[in-house]
């Protein structure tokens, strides 16, 4: 896992893993982690770090 900032990480998962479905990347915003799989292009970690860059600008909902 690496971090990619203090409070999100980077998770590597091998090629199928279950967590991911269909899916080779996605981002969590409860655990605040994306994950991606080995084979996963750069359009799909780009496009998960945008869901990270959104999420940390528009903050957690209000339960």
């Amino acid at each position: 896992m690496k971090a990619l900032n203090k409070e999100t990480e980077l998770v590597i998962l091998p090629k199928s893993h279950e967590l991911l479905e269909e899916n080779r990347a996605a981002f969590n915003a409860f655990t605040n982690k994306i994950y991606v799989q080995k084979g996963m292009t750069e359009y799909e970690i780009f496009h998960e770090y945008k869901h990270l860059e959104e999420y940390t600008k528009l903050g957690k909902e209000e339960s």
